[in-house]
Order: C-alpha cells, then sequence, then structure tokens
C-alpha cells in the first residue's frame, strides 16, 4: 500500500501560474480551502483517490455526447463571470436533493462569498431554456487549463443530461481557449457516484505515489489501493 497523502491549506489569494502548478500536483479546492488526498473510505472499503484531467487538444465527442448535445440545441448558454441571483439558489436547492448522507449546505460550499476574487477568479456558464435557468456550473480559466468546480441542474430535467453537458460546454470553452488540460477533479479505483468523469478520454490520472500524470486507459479499475 502507498503512503498516504493528505494535504490541506488556506489561501486567499493566488495567481494563474500558482493554481496551475497546484492543479497539476493534485490540489482541487472549494474556495480558499485547498486539499488533495490519496485515499479514502467508499463503501466500507478503502479506495485509492484518482485526480483527473483531460488532454483537450486530442479530445472527441463519443456518440452518447453527440446525442446529449442534440438534446439541448433548445438551450441557451451563458458564459462569463461568476454571478449568484436568486435563480441559482433556488437551482442549487432543487439539485441538493439529489444527495443523500452529507448534503451541502450551500452553494458557498463550492466557492468564496466573493468568487470573482477570492482565492482566483471564478468563471460560470449558465444554461437556460425559455429563459429559465436550468443548469448552472462554476470553473476556472488559468493559462495552461480549466479546472471544473461544480455544476448542479433541475433534476425534472435528468432526461437530458445536464450535468454532462456542462462539461462538454466547458471542454468547448478550454478548447475554443487553446488550453492544454481539462481538471475535472476525483473519481476512485473503484466503480462509485464519480464513473462519469471516465467519459472524457484521453484522461490521465495523477498517481500519488510518484506524483505522475499517467494514462487512464492503462490502469486497471481492480487495482488495489
Amino acid at each position: 500500500m502507498s503512503e498516504y497523502k493528505n494535504d490541506y491549506f488556506i489561501c486567499f489569494r493566488l495567481n494563474g501560474k500558482e493554481l496551475d502548478l497546484l492543479l497539476e500536483m493534485g490540489f482541487r479546492h472549494f474556495g480558499y480551502r485547498f486539499f488533495r488526498y490519496s485515499h479514502t473510505t467508499f463503501d466500507d472499503s478503502l479506495v485509492t483517490v484518482l485526480p483527473l484531467r483531460t488532454l483537450v487538444s486530442d479530445f472527441k465527442y463519443s456518440k452518447k455526447h453527440k446525442k446529449i448535445i442534440n438534446k439541448n440545441l433548445d438551450l441557451q448558454f451563458e458564459t462569463g463571470t461568476v454571478t449568484i441571483k436568486p435563480e441559482s439558489e433556488t437551482l442549487f436547492e432543487n439539485h441538493k436533493k439529489k444527495f443523500s448522507g452529507v448534503i451541502p449546505d450551500s452553494i458557498y460550499n463550492f466557492i468564496s462569498e466573493k468568487p470573482d476574487e477570492i482565492p482566483y477568479p471564478v468563471k460560470n456558464l449558465k444554461c437556460y431554456l425559455n429563459g429559465k435557468l436550468v443548469a448552472q456550473s462554476f470553473f476556472e480559466e488559468t493559462g495552461k487549463a480549466v479546472s471544473s468546480i461544480y455544476g448542479f441542474y433541475d433534476l425534472s430535467l435528468s432526461q437530458r443530461g445536464l450535468g454532462i453537458l456542462t462539461i462538454l460546454k466547458e471542454i468547448e470553452y478550454a478548447i475554443s481557449s487553446g488550453k492544454m488540460y481539462y481538471y475535472l477533479g476525483y473519481t476512485y479505483n473503484k466503480p462509485s457516484f464519480y464513473e462519469y468523469k471516465k467519459k472524457f478520454p484521453p484522461l490521465e490520472y495523477l498517481d500519488f505515489t510518484d506524483f505522475t500524470w499517467k494514462n487512464l486507459s492503462e490502469r486497471s479499475d481492480e487495482v488495489k489501493p
């Protein structure tokens, strides 16, 4: 078993180069709370945590991706500096009904109360259907990458695949901006509720044993932690 990695720190301000470095080292952050960990417990067993990133220049849309895009041609999209309005709060309250166990209190579990500046400017993607907000996601743009933070959507429209759609639109943004990587956050080396993150190849994962990024397709999900 590899040595555990469990790091945490607080940071209220950083620049793009610093955030790029932290992402490459496997850190994520919600607001000013930065963290990385190599193992956790899932379904009463110890699993290995795998930070993920997509190689943007080689990304290809799958048939399922194209189907989701075609399902949502009637939506309108807005990308820009993050804004939290009552419609966002209402949508978040609807979305969090899908959770069991640890349920987030508010949007500000994931971004700071000044997300346009602390610790780094956050952008958002908003998706509208006939003028109604039906999905929203938060992400950051650095010199090298786009990093996903969190997304939420109207549960009554689950058949549209809005969670996948916001990821695809963020990847599209990364492609158009000439980025190298799209960071998806963490998944596990065992099947879990994070399996959807493995559907955006070509994917790399950070191996905490030697801190190098490796091809996910060459790793077996049955590898023991």
